[in-house]
């Protein structure tokens, strides 16, 4: 690293007397401090000290109501709107998309996070360059389910990195690695931060090599703030309250044995130092300064260097000497860096990229609806045209419709929480606007639950015997297709905001009282008054009897006869027998429709919802 001087710089983070409480629980109790631009800032303290809960509120990653105290950034008042242009937040559980290789994973953020005016060849020298910045140019044709943690972690810091953020968040970039990926992270970060950024880490229990890489310190005790200063100053602060570290000891547990009283309790002590500290401001910690070297940086720390963070001017300057500049007053009636039209068209094609590579769980779901087709066509062989066989008939219609159903829903609850979790990553990070990406999310999933119903229904219907004529197979065809969506958008939706093994059972225990009054196992006649109206939100009520309608009615002809007598070989009788003579199509499939959209708002806002809690699960 080479030898550097110091010169003013203003994007500095300070908060003072922030105060949190959740439930009459304080979590920060009247914390004061600040982080330094161009200096690696740590945030330590045991478990439950807040750490977390300060990188939250001070980045707007949750906004508490309940919440006091005054955060200025660059010396003004923080802007929520302003601090998520300005900053990003990396999360401890950072969830990216599997089936992504590292070069697409990094270009789509760069065309989703820099302006369309900027050309495709600039992006792709970008890309090239954050890799080469973080040390991933050799796996940026790898996947990232095949990467390593610390690959992982430096893809995640990377995608916030093609904007060249002034502000870094990151919630425990070393948890889950080993000491060598850990030591590769952190090198990483403090090299970003003498690029003139200003990187705030939480970090637990650093070794002694990784804590030299460290310059700033706050310390976290209780709620409380202990220390925060500069590194090197640590011991003389502990030093003048009697607590000297033993020699060849780790600063680091020696000042969390501090902070868990294992030394003696000096929490009240150490507080009111620090706020005295905080209140006067004094010593060359209180110093706008900034780190830039005098000697020629490094092509690496070249790519990367940061300038004029504050005014709103993001200047990445590029190895071959070009220079891509980001405005970010320009953002301010538009928080995103590319049209709605655009985010729409890029996350439509990332979705589709990852549905076609994903061929586990594809093959999975198709071999699983081959295998079920086939099945029910060997059991219901050639039942369709029969008349001694009707109500067994009705049974083979009423299982495809729960299979329908069932077979999406529960899937989707599972994979669907993980993709969620990059939701909320993205979308605070001003990537795009939610409504692209749920528009986009549908677009890419409709191929897949039009291709199933389809290979399901034609395998079926076939075997099953039913009237092979293409109006009744088509109507039966749309009805699939309209429960599928809706089952799949039901399925999104309890995985959103329940946990997997909570939401599966749930699913079950909702739908399955709709079975019960959905006209298969009780006449809807025979219903008490008392219950009869709950028939209505029963969603296998309209799709059962819409495709009863389909394949018994419509004035279809007398059914041939195994037996000697068929009571229903006149289809329409087994209609007036079930009270479903008065029943029309159109109107089952318009109200299955109306139950779609009403879902799909009702997850769209569930999503919202959890994602200004900032988490899905």
């Amino acid at each position: 690293m080479a030898s550097c001087a110091r010169h003013t710089q203003s994007l500095n983070v300070e908060f003072t007397d922030l105060t949190y409480k959740v439930n009459k629980k304080t979590i920060l109790d009247g914390v004061s401090g600040r982080f330094r631009s161009g200096h690696l800032s740590a945030v330590m303290g045991p478990s439950g000290a807040g750490k977390t809960s300060l990188l939250n509120i001070l980045s707007g990653f949750i906004s508490p109501l309940c919440l006091e105290g005054t955060i200025t950034v660059g010396g003004e008042p923080r802007n929520l709107s302003k601090m998520r242009q300005q900053s990003c937040y990396i999360t401890q559980e950072f969830t990216m998309l599997d089936y992504l290789t590292v070069r697409e994973t990094l270009h789509i953020a760069s065309c989703l996070k820099l302006p369309a005016t900027i050309s495709n060849q600039k992006k792709h020298i970008v890309v090239e360059e954050v890799a080469s910045t973080l040390g991933l140019v050799g796996v940026l044709d790898s996947y990232v389910h095949s990467l390593s943690g610390g690959e992982k972690k430096r893809v995640s810091i990377g995608l916030e990195l093609v904007t060249n953020p002034p502000i870094m968040f990151c919630d425990e970039p070393t948890s889950g690695l080993d000491s060598f990926s850990s030591f590769q992270v952190m090198t990483h970060l403090q090299s970003l931060a003498m690029g003139g950024r200003t990187i705030i880490v939480v970090i637990h229990s650093p070794s002694s090599r990784l804590l030299e890489l460290i310059d700033d310190l706050l310390m976290l005790a209780e709620g409380r703030c202990i220390y925060n200063g500069t590194l090197k100053d640590l011991l003389p602060t502990l030093e003048a309250i009697g607590l000297q570290c033993p020699q060849y000891y780790n600063r680091a547990d020696f000042a969390l044995e501090v902070a868990c009283k294992e030394r003696g309790d000096h929490i009240k002590e150490l507080v009111a130092m620090s706020t005295q500290k905080h209140n006067k401001r004094a010593g060359s910690f209180y110093e706008d300064i900034l780190p830039t070297c005098n000697d020629k940086p490094s092509a690496t720390e070249q790519s990367s260097m940061l300038t004029n963070g504050r005014d709103g001017l993001v200047t990445i300057n590029l190895k071959e000497g070009a220079e891509i500049n980001i405005e970010l007053q320009k953002m301010k009636t538009n928080p995103y860096a590319v049209s709605r039209f655009t985010q729409l068209c890029i996350l439509f094609r990332r979705s589709t990229i990852c549905n076609i590579r994903d061929l586990r769980l594809a093959f999975l779901r198709l071999a699983a609806h081959i295998l079920v087709a086939l099945l029910l066509g060997v059991v219901y062989y050639d039942f369709g045209n029969d008349g001694a066989k009707v109500s067994s008939n009705f049974s083979c219609i009423f299982f495809i419709v729960l299979f329908h159903f069932y077979g999406t829903a529960m899937h989707t609850v599972l994979t669907f929480p993980m993709e969620a979790n990059v939701i909320v990553r993205e979308h605070f990070n001003n990537w795009y606007a939610l409504s692209m990406y749920y528009l986009a999310k549908v677009l890419g999933d409709l191929p897949f639950m039009i291709f199933c119903p389809v290979l399901f229904l034609s395998i079926t219907y076939y075997l099953t015997g039913q009237l092979l004529v293409w109006d009744r197979f088509l109507m039966f065809l749309l009805i699939s297709i309209v429960l599928t969506i809706l089952a799949q958008t039901i399925g999104c939706a309890f995985g959103v905001v329940f946990q997997p093994q909570l939401a599966i059972f749930l699913v079950a225990s909702c739908t399955m009282p709709m079975f019960l009054i959905s006209g298969f196992f009780i006449h809807l006649n025979d219903l008490s008054p008392y219950m009869k109206w709950l028939s209505y939100f029963s969603i296998f009520r309209y799709s059962l009897e819409a495709a009863a309608i389909t394949v018994f009615g419509l004035d279809r002809k007398m059914l041939g006869c195994s037996e000697d007598y068929c009571h229903f070989r006149r289809p329409k009788k087994f209609l007036e027998e079930m009270g479903l003579e008065n029943g029309s199509y159109w109107v089952n499939v318009a109200v299955l429709c109306f139950a779609v959209v009403i879902s799909q708002i009702a997850l769209y806002f569930m999503l919202r919802w959890k994602i200004s809690r900032g988490k899905i699960r």
